[in-house]
């Protein structure tokens, strides 16, 4: 799924390199918006007489169950204000518009779907939240 995304963004769609202090160590993990995570210590051993170099990026199969994980920590993390390296919304109209796969494209719709009720919402609390600021002045 992360070759969907169209521009390259480290550790997501492009290998991310960094530098690795003696005795310290990458293992297999989870990363933002619940994708895994393939991390590659290159150095003696498990780092642990030296420095090495760790090669890492994020993996993402194309099934439902993915995409669903994917949205789910994508509104938790705007409903928490955090930020998503992800951009979610491309890669849903990439699925949407692939051959095959019917079951991913047609949850890809109904996320895609389920953006303008929310768009609508926002502009019009937001624009509710002005009009009570600027009766306050």
């Amino acid at each position: 799924m992360m070759k969907l995304v169209k521009v390259n963004i480290l550790g997501v769609n492009e290998v991310q390199c960094s530098a690795k202090s003696p005795r310290s160590r990458t293992p297999a993990h989870q990363e933002n918006q619940l994708v895994a995570s393939v991390n590659l210590n290159m150095g003696p051993g498990e780092c642990a007489n030296g420095y090495c170099v760790n090669a890492a990026w994020n993996v993402a199969e194309m099934c439902p169950v993915q995409l669903a994980a994917v949205a789910y920590s994508h509104d938790n993390n705007v409903e928490l204000q955090y930020g998503t390296l992800l951009p979610i919304y491309d890669v849903l109209l990439e699925i949407a518009q692939l051959e095959g796969h019917p079951e991913l494209k047609k949850l890809a719709k109904r996320l895609l779907i389920r953006r303008e009720p929310f768009d609508v919402y926002y502009r019009k609390t937001r624009g509710d939240l002005e009009k009570i600021f600027d009766n306050c002045k």
